[in-house]
């Protein structure tokens, strides 16, 4: 069945407020991901690619989250960078992940096409 992105937030804003998590990042494939905490929400919008595979894409978002926040990244850059990586992943065949230098120039697209 169809969720919209607002229900959505709804649902992660419940999960929030009844569990002892504090960040949700859902991904919602080729429209993106959502970024919700307890104060804020941002749809991370993922650039448009000629999607070779989808193996791997939701492994190399969950890795380029982790290494941003390995590096100490705001959960907003963190989201963002996993979207990047996310959809790096789809524009290489079978199981091959991400390429930096495909990451890199989808993230650039991220930041430049978020509302400030």
């Amino acid at each position: 069945s169809y969720v919209s992105a607002m229900n959505i937030e709804d649902l992660a804003k419940t999960y929030l407020k009844n569990n002892s998590c504090e960040v949700l990042v859902i991904s919602m494939g080729p429209k993106g991901a959502l970024l919700v905490t307890r104060d804020h929400t941002e749809h991370i919008p993922a650039p448009v690619v000629h999607q070779r595979s989808t193996i791997g894409a939701g492994d190399s978002m969950v890795g380029g989250m982790v290494l941003s926040m390995a590096q100490g990244k705001s959960m907003t850059e963190m989201a963002r960078y996993g979207v990047a990586c996310g959809t790096a992943a789809t524009m290489n065949p079978g199981t091959q992940l991400c390429k930096k230098e495909n990451v890199d120039t989808l993230y650039q697209w991220i930041l430049s096409n978020q509302i400030p």
